[in-house]
């Protein structure tokens, strides 16, 4: 089962908040904190959840692209740029055939 923030909190003896902090870089927590957060996350292969992320702020890291047929070389070949552009700035790529049919588009 895969480790949660509170899980992460125990380890590091911090709150779920503190763990938070860490997550979304929010400067007001210690160095020896932060250290001790991401060493507990390491220890547990801890990823942060896109869907919980996207709850509490304005972003959703998520970008959607909706394509006539996956099957098209062109269309995948934007999409596999999109997405190495995307991976750097910790987004996902929700990709979409509507199989041509524009009453999906």
């Amino acid at each position: 089962m895969a480790a949660t923030i509170r899980d992460v909190a125990r380890k590091a003896g911090v709150s779920h908040t503190t763990v938070s902090n860490v997550i979304n870089n929010v400067p007001k927590v210690s160095q020896e904190t932060r250290q001790r957060v991401l060493e507990a996350m390491k220890e547990l292969n801890y990823e942060p959840s896109i869907a919980a992320r996207s709850l509490g702020g304005r972003r959703s890291y998520l970008v959607g692209y909706m394509v006539p047929a996956i099957t098209n070389e062109f269309f995948m070949n934007v999409a596999r740029g999109a997405e190495r552009v995307l991976y750097r700035e910790d987004t996902s790529l929700f990709l979409c055939d509507t199989g041509l049919a524009a009453s999906r588009e």
